[in-house]
């Protein structure tokens, strides 16, 4: 979520998950999938990166990308 406004800005699926605290990281196996948006990606094994908000799809990637709305927009 995002802390000021509390919307969910990123959703993510897996039968299995691995929380490292002292690496940052998720990871994600068994058909992960996650959204941001409209936007979607998936693939055998997805590393999330909490502090840095990065994502790392490994493995039959398949990643739906849709641009995002602005305040302008």
């Amino acid at each position: 979520k995002n802390q000021k406004n509390k919307q969910i800005t990123l959703e993510a699926y897996c039968r299995k998950l691995t929380y490292m605290d002292k690496a940052g990281l998720l990871i994600m196996e068994g058909n992960p999938v996650v959204k941001r948006g409209k936007s979607k990606f998936s693939g055998e094994k997805i590393l999330y990166y909490w502090q840095s908000n990065k994502l790392e799809v490994r493995g039959k990637v398949n990643v739906l990308i849709y641009p995002e709305k602005t305040s302008g927009d």
